[in-house]
């Protein structure tokens, strides 16, 4: 189980009552509809950054396009090395601080 209680949290002085995301099940069902419009709504913005700027980079004569970053072998290897510390992290083998 997890500690809510996370020493991240501790030191920056805030409590686990004072986040927007604790037991959401337990707030009122208009909260819960407000935060899921939120966090949809951020999800479509940052998609529409994305493509507005692959779009730039398209109109300025420049190849671009969904994905043509995993041709690159750097690039490859510094995502396999995040996601693996990601998910070292998850299983509680590595603290990040």
């Amino acid at each position: 189980m997890v500690d809510p209680e996370c020493d991240a949290v501790r030191a920056a002085g805030h409590r686990a009552e004072d986040s927007w995301f604790r037991q959401p099940g337990a707030d009122e069902p208009q909260r819960v509809r407000a935060l899921g419009v939120l966090y949809a709504l951020g999800v479509l913005v940052s998609f529409l950054a994305l493509a507005g700027l692959v779009i730039g980079v398209k109109a300025a004569g420049h190849r671009a396009g969904w994905g043509m970053q995993f041709g690159n072998p750097q690039f490859l290897v510094v995502l396999t090395v995040l996601v693996t510390l990601v998910a070292l992290n998850l299983f509680g083998l590595l603290k990040l601080t």
